[in-house]
Formats: structure tokens, sequence, C-alpha cells
């Protein structure tokens, strides 16, 4: 199953639009990457730029989640996602990879051991600048996140080199 079959035309085309007048416009590019992903998934998304600079947007979509309703197991884990270290951690081995998957307990993180993270590096003249990614749920629909993070990493790295 490729990632059309995933994404919708129309769900393509958006991201695409918005990527795109994001780069143009010079404006908030890791921000309105992320919150278009936390929008579209209803997860926390993080994005870094240069593997330095980090943002985070949708952290309180992890209380929409049933396994984190209860105080006492969220709080852990949007503490752990305020740090940026942890942010780094979470995108650390995007560079290498298309595509990198961290569900439970492979998290070094113990506080993120009831999430998954999906994460994918973008680039320019095929040296990584950055990564974006989506932590959720370790139940999330693994084949709509991927195909969006590697949609959304693919897209970032073609406008970036139309723009570079």
């Amino acid at each position: 199953m490729d990632q059309e079959e995933l994404l919708s035309a129309g769900e393509r085309q958006r991201l695409r639009r918005r990527l795109v007048t994001a780069l143009r416009e010079r404006t908030r590019v890791p921000e309105e990457i992320a919150r278009t992903l936390a929008t579209v998934t209803n997860y926390a998304s993080v994005v870094s730029q240069l593997h330095r600079h980090f943002h985070l947007e949708g952290a309180a979509n992890i209380l929409t989640q049933p396994e984190f309703r209860d105080a006492r197991t969220a709080r852990p884990v949007l503490e752990a996602l305020e740090r940026e270290e942890v942010i780094a951690d979470l995108l650390e081995g995007t560079p290498e990879q298309r595509v990198s998957i961290t569900i439970g307990s492979e998290h070094r993180v113990e506080n993120l051991r009831g999430c998954s993270v999906v994460a994918a590096a973008y680039r320019i003249g095929g040296r990584s600048v950055g990564a974006l990614g989506i932590v959720g749920p370790t139940r999330m629909p693994y084949a709509r996140v991927i195909s969006l993070v590697r949609y959304l990493a693919d897209s970032l790295n073609d406008v970036l080199a139309e723009l570079s």
C-alpha cells in the first residue's frame, strides 16, 4: 500500500499548498509544519530546523487520547515534551533513515514509553537539515501516520530543492 492510497488527493494538495505558502513567505516554517501535522493527526508534533531549533505543536492533543486522560499518566508525557533535549532525542535517528519509528519501551526517556514516534528527516542537496515527527499513543494508525510524515518530508525536500 503506497502513500497515495493512504492520503487522498485533496489531503496531499492541501498539505503541499500549506507547505509551499509557508516556505515562500519564509515565515515560521517549522511552526506551520508542526501545526499542520498536529491538526491532521490530532497528536503532538515536533519539527527541528538544522537539528538545533525545535518546535512542538499540539501537546494538548495527548489529553484527547484515551491512554492519557488520567492526569497521572498524561503529566509525565507532557513534562517530557517540554524539554528540548527530549525533543532532540526523539528526532535523533532521523538523519540516517527515511522514516524512523520508535514504539513504547524502545524510548530512552521513561516518561515516553507509553508513546510512539514516527519521524523523518528533510534534506537540501542530500544533506539532512531538519526532521519532523508525530508523537502519539502506541495504538496510532501507523500506516497513515507513516504515509503522512513521509509525504510531508518528501514534499519539503522537493520544495526546498526548487527554492534553493
